[in-house]
């Protein structure tokens, strides 16, 4: 029997693990541009070395994700600090453009294909 449930837990977890991936790439990618640029030595390297690591904690019952950041990450946002848009823009822009309206509306192809290749295991030619 094909459970839905299996389908979409798997679909949620490969969908946010997948996109988070993508928003610590970028991350990465801005602070290599913008804060370890060449010339500024007081970096520990402690927000390049995290954001490496990729370290993402997913459950999906509820549906949750945990990112520990280094808390001074929000603050290279302000203004005052640089303005990098290193943590709300990338963070919550893929989430609300992306991501919410493939797990709304995704799910029903993913579905439909995972049921067509489990059928077509079970009954082959």
């Amino acid at each position: 029997m094909i459970r839905t449930d299996n389908i979409r837990d798997a679909f949620f977890l490969r969908t946010i693990e997948r996109d988070f991936k993508t928003v610590l790439q970028r991350q990465l990618k801005i602070a290599e541009e913008r804060v370890y640029r060449e010339g500024n030595n007081r970096q520990t390297g402690r927000l390049r070395s995290f954001l490496s690591s990729g370290s993402i904690l997913i459950s999906t019952n509820p549906v949750s994700v945990r990112i520990n950041y280094p808390i001074y990450i929000r603050f290279l946002d302000m203004r005052k600090n640089g303005n990098l848009r290193i943590y709300n823009r990338q963070l919550w822009g893929m989430i609300y453009r992306e991501t919410l309206p493939e797990l709304r509306y995704g799910m029903t192809e993913e579905v439909r294909r995972e049921i067509g290749l489990q059928l077509e295991s079970l009954f082959p030619e």
